[in-house]
């Protein structure tokens, strides 16, 4: 996983760039890199609409620009407390999958994988609760004069007395069975504060595919966020426009959050480093689980 790379290579070369700036440029330093001993790399997302799924891969080498090669003798389980109540088949491509069973939301998840020549990996997780999402309504078809432009209205519940995260995305689907993620935008405080960092602008406000957010300015309250979508394609193409609102949890919204950050400043020398959220022992990844839910905002009933 490329956004991954970057963890376990980031320190090196800050190090590195220090080393020559406060040596000199008469200073030649032959450093010797200590030999790589590659860790297993395993990526799961899981949600309770579909069978367990990870990705296992090897580390590389902290220089190399290679991708991770694709580990495809792991053995792949997944445990609820002491007992393990599923193992992953590999499918191909490093891909495991399983049969049967599906997550179920509120239960703490173990994923536990050991390879021959790897120290065994493990994480823990949980699928919060799905929202409650009282509507979803057009508010305007047409924002400033821009056909290609809605304004969504998202009314939705926080949860009480605990800490909540959420992811947001919308989905435009064709008539010929084509999808794509679209472009939305707000100024809400709800996401512009979450995802201020990563915008390099210096109005508070928001703008990409996706974005997470957290209940921090409206704890255990109702709350309407306001969101413009941008919708590019024509009428007679467009089958339905779709928005999915996640409940997240904890390592879902630090891992987004930070490989999101990490992907904006990658190129900029001058952003301070950024390290991507990691939440597996002894290894690298990611295993992190959330809530879906999916509501069609506009339907083409033209068809």
């Amino acid at each position: 996983m490329k956004n991954t790379e970057f963890f376990n290579r980031i320190i090196l070369y800050w190090f590195t760039l220090a080393t020559g700036i406060f040596m000199g440029c008469e200073t030649i330093v032959d450093a010797k890199l200590p030999e790589h001993q590659p860790v297993l790399v395993a990526n799961s997302f899981f949600q309770p609409d579909s069978t367990w799924r990870a990705h296992i891969s090897s580390s590389t080498p902290i220089l190399s620009d290679a991708d991770f090669p694709a580990v495809e003798n792991a053995t792949v389980e997944i445990l609820e407390g002491p007992q393990v109540i599923s193992r992953l088949t590999h499918i191909g491509n490093g891909n495991y999958r399983a049969a049967t069973g599906t997550p179920i939301p509120g239960r703490a998840y173990q994923l536990r994988v050991s390879a021959p020549d790897y120290e065994t990996i493990s994480a823990s997780d949980i699928i919060p609760q799905p929202i409650a999402i009282n509507s979803v309504a057009i508010l305007d078809s047409s924002v400033e004069a821009d056909p290609n432009l809605m304004e969504i209205s998202i009314d939705f519940s926080d949860p009480p007395n605990e800490k909540n995260y959420y992811h947001l995305s919308f989905l435009i689907e064709t008539n010929s069975g084509e999808r794509y993620a679209t472009y939305f935008f707000t100024n809400d405080p709800l996401l512009a504060e979450t995802n201020s960092d990563i915008d390099i602008s210096s109005e508070p406000d928001f703008s990409g595919i996706q974005a997470v957010f957290d209940d921090a300015l409206i704890a255990g309250e109702r709350y309407t966020l306001n969101i413009n979508v941008y919708n590019f394609i024509p009428a007679p193409e467009l089958k339905q426009v779709s928005m999915t609102l996640s409940a997240v949890s904890k390592s879902f919204f630090d891992y987004f959050k930070t490989s999101e950050l990490q992907e904006q400043t990658e190129d900029n020398p001058f952003a301070e480093p950024t390290l991507v959220y990691n939440n597996i022992k002894n290894g690298l990844g990611i295993f992190a689980g959330y809530h879906p839910t999916s509501m069609t905002i506009l339907e083409n009933f033209d068809q």
